[in-house]
């Protein structure tokens, strides 16, 4: 019986213990940690870019006439003072040789597809003139003073598979009151005229700056991550800077030895107790 009692004694103390450490299990979370590094960070944000041509010339006739034909394809490339088109001046009673239309300047011509025998005043457009192929942007006014002439930009279309790094070259000097918008530009080579892409506009950078995870960062009004001490975490308010989607910058809150969580940190309560899986 004395043995009974005991066996019966062993095998509840036994139940306790591993009730015990199963709720203390329970009440560990487990976390993936890292620490910050001093790295460049930049950010970014990607706009929509209009290929057009610089500079976009109208060609007009110098008289009026009834149009004869073009005597240019479309994209062909021209030179100054080349012949694109030819008009009929003659009238009742007055015969005329056919006269020449000029470019006013070189470049790729877009034809503006005229009907044979329409008449032609000095005020129509016969054809348009593209100069070199540029990236045209337009930015919010915020960020007027974030970029300048001679900035690196990204043009990309995952739709025509091209993609070019090219310099800013030109920003206007004004900001339309309308739109608060302003306008940079970049030369590009591989995009047709006409077309659009997107351009990956660097609006702040800096260099050594000490970054975590943004995946690792918590709070709306107050940033906080948690800070691994022994095998507890503990939550601490960051002051942050540049941050993008893979990387933040850390002003103040910690320092480069620091255990961050960046993983189960959405489980975690100042002071919670932790286990490291990684």
């Amino acid at each position: 019986m004395k043995r009974t009692i005991i066996l019966m004694l062993f095998f509840i103390g036994c139940q306790t213990q591993a009730r015990d450490i199963k709720e203390e299990n329970d009440n560990v979370i487990p976390v993936a940690i890292t620490k910050p590094k001093i790295s460049d960070i930049e950010y970014s944000e990607i706009y929509t870019a209009n290929i057009s041509g610089d500079p976009l010339t109208l060609v007009f006739p110098e008289v009026p006439g009834k149009f004869i034909r073009y005597s240019v394809s479309e994209g062909q490339y021209v030179n100054k003072d080349d012949i694109i088109a030819y008009l009929d001046r003659s009238t009742t009673g007055l015969e005329f040789n056919e006269y020449p239309v000029k470019a006013s300047t070189s470049g790729k011509v877009h034809i503006l597809n005229l009907n044979s025998g329409q008449l032609i005043s000095p005020s129509t457009p016969i054809a348009q003139i593209y100069g070199n192929p540029v990236a045209i942007i337009k930015l919010p006014s915020i960020y007027y003073n974030k970029v300048k002439i001679g900035d690196k930009i990204e043009i990309f279309s995952n739709e025509l598979n091209i993609k070019e790094i090219s310099t800013i070259y030109y920003k206007s000097t004004i900001i339309d009151p309308l739109s608060q918008t302003f306008e940079i530009r970049a030369r590009v080579y591989k995009f047709p005229i006409g077309s659009f892409a997107n351009a990956k506009v660097i609006l702040s950078k800096k260099s050594n700056a000490l970054v975590i995870p943004t995946s690792a960062i918590l709070g709306l009004d107050k940033k906080y991550v948690f800070i691994l001490d022994g095998d507890k975490a503990y939550k601490k308010v960051i002051k942050v800077g540049i941050s993008n989607e893979e990387w933040t910058e850390v002003l103040d809150g910690i320092n480069i030895n620091d255990q961050i969580v960046i993983e189960g940190q959405y489980n975690l309560q100042d002071g919670s107790k932790v286990r490291v899986v990684r």
